[in-house]
């Protein structure tokens, strides 16, 4: 079986983006799908840590982020800067990559301030938009030379279930709906992308029925995730007006994260806990699970090539998966330092990133502590609890043309 499973390239995906996406679709369709969509996870080396699920843009990656992101009763949104250039060396712009995501949560555990019985589910709800664009020349078969601008996009809507008990618990479904109109190829269809995530933070869990105390304490916090993306059926692509038509599958994957965090968090009475300082790191196998044949193609059992204790547990790896590693330091819950890798173990070709990222909550924080005027003021109190804004960026280092290419995102949150 795994001789005819078709393994990404990253020379395609990454240095060969032009090439890939306007004259072949033979390594699969909406190849963009598989692109790194949030800035903040792509500083870790695309994977998606426990403090990483606070982003707008992690249920493109992970639906069940939708469910944590709800267990704070949180209103957000995030814009990926459409000013990414892929391939600094060319000096060329006419590659345009984004991505957009809103997000509603509302925890009925707020509801305790009336019932006086705190109930630890969470309901949210999102949208979301991911896009690639290339404008380039298209030479007719005359030799004229015309300028266009073609597309592939994807526009989702999300529905998210959260567990905010002693473990955290988040379930997440995307409906979208795909178009690609590369080349004079046009195309659209349904997918969908589902998750879960799954993370107990100690000694939270050992002291679930005691009050919190006030004080410095440490804290360690496994999880695990699993997400399937890209669900769906088999594209029709026209590949010109009145031509022939012909069938290809979504790019469907699944993807397993096991991670760590440790640190320690302050804990006081009339504040909410702040994390002092912290390290997480976290480990991710991804598998296409699409196995291409001469006559077609057929789906395989949802972890593929991933052996969850082998490949990520023990550090092994199988030659067939794409392994990615990430660690985030976060210092005062405003600033955070990330760094990350992406091996394609099938070519020996490794992508390194980093990252950085500031925190508004946590700078309020700290002026709320430094500046005495600050601890009494009640504007400064409410934007310490309620009011967020996060700046992230982070960058490839790889031997190719693609090096030092930059992604930057800005994400707002209101949580009432």
């Amino acid at each position: 079986m795994h001789s005819h499973r078709q393994v990404r390239q990253p020379g395609l995906i990454y240095t060969g983006l032009c090439a890939l996406l306007l004259f072949s679709h033979s390594a699969g369709a909406f190849d963009f799908l598989t692109l790194p969509p949030s800035p903040r996870a792509t500083g870790a080396g695309g994977v998606l840590t426990t403090a990483g699920m606070e982003d707008p843009l992690a249920p493109i990656i992970n639906p069940g982020a939708i469910g944590i992101l709800a267990n704070h009763g949180v209103i957000a949104g995030c814009v990926y800067a459409p000013s990414t250039r892929w391939f600094p060396d060319w000096d060329d712009d006419d590659l345009r990559y984004w991505s957009r995501a809103a997000i509603a949560g509302v925890s009925a555990g707020q509801a305790s301030r009336w019932t006086k019985r705190k109930i630890p589910v969470s309901i949210g709800i999102g949208y979301s938009e991911v896009e690639f664009r290339a404008t380039y020349d298209r030479y007719g078969t005359g030799g004229e030379i015309t300028r266009v601008t073609d597309r592939q996009y994807s526009h989702g809507a999300s529905f998210g279930l959260g567990y905010d008990g002693p473990i955290k618990i988040g379930l997440g479904v995307t409906t979208k709906r795909v178009r690609d109109t590369f080349s004079e190829n046009d195309a659209s269809g349904w997918g969908a992308d589902y998750g879960l995530v799954f993370f107990a933070p100690f000694p939270q869990v050992l002291r679930a029925d005691r009050p919190r105390q006030d004080g410095v304490s440490c804290f360690v916090t496994p999880q695990i995730s699993y997400a399937a993306t890209d669900v769906g059926k088999a594209v029709e692509y026209v590949s010109s007006p009145g031509g022939p038509t012909y069938l290809t599958p979504l790019p469907r994957t699944g993807k397993v994260t096991v991670g760590v965090g440790a640190g320690l968090a302050s804990n006081e009475a009339h504040r909410p806990p702040w994390q002092l300082l912290s390290v997480e790191v976290a480990v991710q196998g991804e598998d296409e699970l699409v196995l291409r044949e001469e006559n077609g193609h057929k789906y395989v059992q949802p972890l593929g090539d991933i052996h969850v204790f082998g490949d990520l547990i023990l550090g092994k790896g199988n030659g067939r998966i794409v392994k990615r590693r990430g660690c985030e330091v976060n210092c005062l819950d405003a600033f955070y330092v990330r760094r990350g890798s992406e091996e394609w173990a099938a070519d020996g070709y490794v992508i390194e990133s980093e990252g950085w990222g500031l925190r508004a909550m946590g700078l309020f924080r700290i002026v709320q502590r430094l500046v005495p005027e600050a601890e009494s003021s009640r504007t400064v109190k409410y934007l310490a609890r309620h009011v967020d804004a996060q700046l992230n960026e982070s960058r490839w280092i790889v031997s190719s043309p693609a090096d030092d290419t930059r992604f930057r995102s800005v994400s707002l949150f209101f949580m009432p």
